[in-house]
């Protein structure tokens, strides 16, 4: 995909008040495996649907995924976190999400992942209007279910014209996820037999 003209906006967690309660704990959260258009792309769709009378202040555990997120009306993208990243969510709304395979992001919103660290960042701002347009999409669907679908209905349309991550990164992402009881730096160098420098800058690229 082709970045707006105008740099993304990018903005870090908030600094919050009152009691951060993980997001899987304030609602009924669901992953789905996404359709054949996007399973190079994508790991899965998901869904959070907030209780009620849940508290407002969500935490999420840094996982290093990359999600676009559609929350209240907007497509949001979730740059890599490195720490617990707060938000405010509304009781009784729900948040439906596409997270992406280690390496996809960049190839769908071009500038690399390190720029996106611990960023909240419009997805109107990678691809302009298409984004808030199926931001409406989605919100005009009925229910939870349709909306996901719509989500995914959308984003199968966009996959034919991006490239997919290249297979070597997901190798790469899980192995340094258990590096002190994975395969080592070196035997992740040897493999993909690149320069600690190369690998450095692919890693920056593909998640942050």
């Amino acid at each position: 995909m082709t970045p707006d003209d105008n740099p993304p906006v990018l903005s870090g967690a908030p600094i919050l008040s009152g009691a951060p309660v993980l997001s899987g704990a304030i609602g009924e959260y669901r992953e789905f495996n996404p359709p054949a258009a996007l399973e190079g792309h994508f790991q899965c769709v998901w869904s959070n649907t907030l209780r009620p009378d849940a508290g407002s202040l969500s935490a999420v555990v840094p996982d290093g995924c990359v999600d676009i997120t559609w929350i209240d009306g907007d497509l949001v993208v979730a740059g890599p976190d490195v720490a617990v990243a707060l938000s405010t969510l509304t009781p009784g709304s729900t948040v439906i999400g596409a997270r992406f395979r280690p390496g996809a992001a960049s190839r769908w919103l071009g500038p690399p992942m390190s720029e996106i660290v611990g960023g909240r960042v419009a997805l109107s701002h990678f691809l302009g209007a298409l984004a808030r347009e199926i931001a409406q999409r989605i919100g005009d669907a009925p229910s939870t279910a349709e909306r996901v679908r719509a989500m995914q209905a959308a984003l199968s349309r966009l996959a034919p014209d991006v490239e997919p991550p290249p297979p070597d990164m997901g190798f790469v992402f899980n192995a340094l996820k258990t590096e002190s009881a994975g395969p080592g730096m070196a035997v992740i160098l040897d493999r993909l037999d690149v320069s600690p420098r190369t690998l450095r800058r692919r890693c920056q690229e593909a998640f942050g």
